[in-house]
């Protein structure tokens, strides 16, 4: 009897924690962004200036605090995926082209040389925002807009001239 009065509390026990630690939120694991700010010819650190990430999928924005004498930026505290990123000077928002993406709990280092979009350099160049595409630059998402927008135009007449004749009261 004593034999099964101790397997029975034990069950009781392990059955109570395997429901505790099931219920119990796991915290989710954060990455960091941080690098430094260049000029345009890659030697001289641009103080004072925003990072931002944007995360596309969620339409969360982060941003840094302003750049340190040295240009160093950082944003702690990310989600985890994938990150388009901007710079925010005197002459407007600049745009990276390559996007980046963030694993759960790195720390990613990145370089940004603020350069014009024309400049035949490599690395990270930065384009100003003005100068991103939008989807009617893209054929395929402006005919997808086109035929939707004429497929609902199309419905709303139909509805409008519908050959039923009302009912007759008599």
């Amino acid at each position: 009897m004593f034999r099964s009065s101790a397997i029975a509390k034990t069950l009781t026990v392990a059955l109570t924690l395997s429901v505790a630690l099931v219920g119990t939120p796991v915290p989710a694991q954060t990455a960091q962004l941080s690098g430094h700010v260049y000029s345009a010819n890659g030697d001289a650190p641009l103080t004072g200036v925003t990072v931002y990430a944007s995360q596309p999928e969620t339409g969360e924005i982060y941003s840094s605090q302003p750049t340190t004498d040295q240009g160093a930026f950082s944003i702690s505290e990310m989600p985890t995926g994938k990150f388009e990123l901007g710079v925010a000077i005197d002459r407007g928002l600049y745009l990276v082209e390559s996007p980046v993406t963030l694993a759960p709990a790195q720390s990613q280092h990145v370089n940004i040389a603020v350069s014009k979009k024309d400049d035949d350099s490599s690395g990270a160049a930065v384009v100003p925002a003005s100068a991103k595409p939008t989807g009617w630059s893209n054929p395929l998402v402006a005919a997808l807009i086109v035929v939707g927008g004429a497929v609902i135009i199309g419905l709303i007449i139909e509805a409008a001239t519908d050959d039923d004749e009302p009912a007759s009261a008599f």
